[in-house]
């Protein structure tokens, strides 16, 4: 029989782990317990949900229409139904955060780790930055949303900065939207990246306008673009058709900042009307030593020259892509196409559908580095729909 003076002191460490699990169990159901769903439908507002939440939670919008200007608190997580990338043309299915054209949809100040998603966002105005979406000094995510007519003072004469969508001193992704039919008297009718180094993939960045980077425009930062349709933007007064990456007056110094600029499908962008339009799909100043790798490059136009890429600063790496019948030029002359450029057209599915038809000179002609490498594990396509 085992000795009975022994079951006390085994006793003693089964309660201190019991005790130990039960508290270590609470405390998890407690964090969870933190983190709250909020639901808002037809006549509530989002404003009213937001003020209720905190950091951690999330609000889920029904469709429908909500005109609001909302001002986000951190660590929220803003999600709608998703219908307005999904279906961009029928907004039924949509939650839609509507501007009404006299004020911003979304303003982030000063906030970490806001998401916002599944939206459509239309008919902002801002008076200085951002149309419909202003990041300042925060951090988050701009994920799967349609942001259409937004505008930042295109009537007043003085400048703005980011029809659809503007970050200024914020590290934000933005990622699968459609950013379509936005304008800016300035800089960045689509997108506007200010002192910002962001993320910028997998989306559509169409028909947007501005004096200067009609589709996107950077001042100061070192993006990483990648895998988007770069289509149809207008620089209406000077350089940067579909991308524009601005100095500084005067400018810090030569190749300063390293954006990388891969795998995108940039075409039909136009440069210039008023003025010396230069650079109708890529246009960089000095300050700028870029990456541009695997990209589509076709069918941009510029007013005065160069209708395809124009640095001012020779590239760090221009290889494997393709770059073809783009008015007043390919490349700017200090360029030199490096490593598997090409010069062909690309045959894409059609005018509007710009995947790869099969017997594409740009299928398995993208970098052969395996990191690059289509989701497959085949060899990288050039344009937006190659790589992992």
């Amino acid at each position: 029989m085992k000795d009975q003076s022994q079951r006390g002191h085994n006793f003693f460490p089964h309660i201190f782990m019991a005790v130990t699990m039960f508290v270590v169990t609470v405390f998890f159901i407690c964090a969870a317990s933190f983190a709250a769903t909020i639901n808002v439908g037809p006549g509530q507002l989002i404003q009213t949900a937001i003020n209720a939440a905190s950091s951690g939670d999330t609000i889920n919008v029904a469709a429908g229409t909500y005109s609001e200007h909302l001002t986000l608190k951190s660590g929220i997580t803003l999600v709608g139904t998703g219908g307005g990338v999904a279906t961009p043309t029928n907004f039924s299915d949509d939650s839609i955060i509507d501007g009404t054209n006299n004020g911003r949809p979304i303003t982030c100040v000063s906030l970490s780790n806001v998401v916002i998603q599944g939206f459509t966002i239309r008919n902002g105005y801002g008076d200085t930055y951002g149309g419909n979406i202003y990041y300042n000094g925060s951090t988050g995510k701009i994920k799967n949303n349609l942001i259409t007519n937004g505008r930042t003072n295109i009537d007043s004469g003085s400048r703005g900065w980011g029809g659809g969508i503007c970050a200024n001193s914020s590290n934000v992704e933005i990622i699968g939207n459609i950013i379509e039919n936005n304008q800016s008297w300035g800089l960045g009718g689509g997108i506007y990246l200010e002192f910002s180094n962001n993320l910028i993939a997998e989306n559509i960045i169409y028909n947007n306008s501005s004096d200067y980077g009609g589709g996107i425009a950077s001042y100061r930062n070192s993006p990483t673009i990648k895998n988007n349709v770069i289509n149809n933007n207008f620089a209406d007064w000077q350089d940067g058709g579909g991308i524009c990456f601005k100095d500084p007056i005067p400018p810090v110094s030569p190749g300063s900042y390293f954006p990388v600029v891969v795998n995108n499908t940039i075409v039909n962008n136009r440069a210039g009307q008023w003025s010396n339009g230069q650079g109708g799909a890529i246009y960089a100043e000095s300050n700028y030593a870029l990456t541009i790798l695997n990209n589509i490059v076709v069918s941009n136009s510029a007013d005065v020259s160069i209708g395809g890429i124009y640095c001012i600063f020779a590239p760090s790496v221009l290889n494997y892509n393709d770059v073809w019948n783009n008015s007043a030029g390919d490349y700017s002359s200090n360029l030199t196409p490096g490593s598997g450029s090409i010069s062909q057209n690309p045959v894409f599915v059609s005018g509007t559908d710009y995947h790869l038809l099969a017997g594409s000179p740009c299928i398995d002609k993208g970098n052969p580095d395996t990191i690059y490498n289509d989701a497959d594990g085949s060899r990288n396509d050039m344009g937006a729909y190659g790589g992992p």
